[in-house]
């Protein structure tokens, strides 16, 4: 059978997400490890700690492989964030009580950016809050590079 678990968040206790048997002599004596492609894979960071070169290729292999499956990548890489189909930003935001006693709060945001609103958003990914001109200009290289590469890809597709 192939399995697999998530967890939530830190501290809390991994949970079965869907399980699929195979069927066959082979896999009841564990002969055979089935084959069954995911519909989707979540990354998680999958890019901690990779920059320049190598985080070109991750993303073009996160690319390759969003072919088969649905690929969500949670990133702090402008060079993976680049190359996605949506691009969606998440925020976290704190209030504090105010100093009324009450209970802070923390909220979180999702909002898709595209356009010019993504490419200010690679670029400050790329350079902080000093989204200048040469990281405005290194942003449009990078999501022009995602662009060519999934067209690249879409007419190998197509001649298959």
């Amino acid at each position: 059978s192939v399995g697999s678990l998530c967890r939530s968040s830190t501290g809390r206790a991994q949970k079965a997400t869907g399980r699929a048997e195979a069927e066959g002599d082979d896999s009841k004596n564990g002969a055979v490890t089935p084959s069954i492609p995911p519909v989707a894979v979540i990354y998680d960071e999958i890019d901690a700690h990779v920059g320049g070169r190598a985080a070109v290729s991750l993303a073009d292999m996160l690319s390759d492989q969003s072919r088969a499956c649905q690929v969500v990548s949670i990133t702090h890489s402008p060079s993976v964030a680049a190359v996605a189909d949506v691009h969606i930003v998440v925020q976290k935001r704190h209030s504090a009580d105010g100093g009324t006693g009450a209970t802070s709060t923390t909220t979180t945001e999702a909002t898709r950016v595209a356009g010019s609103s993504r490419l200010e958003e690679v670029a400050r990914m790329a350079s902080g809050d000093l989204a200048s001109e040469e990281a405005l200009a290194f942003a449009d290289a990078l999501i022009r590079h995602g662009a060519t590469t999934r067209r690249s890809k879409q007419m190998d597709d197509k001649s298959l």
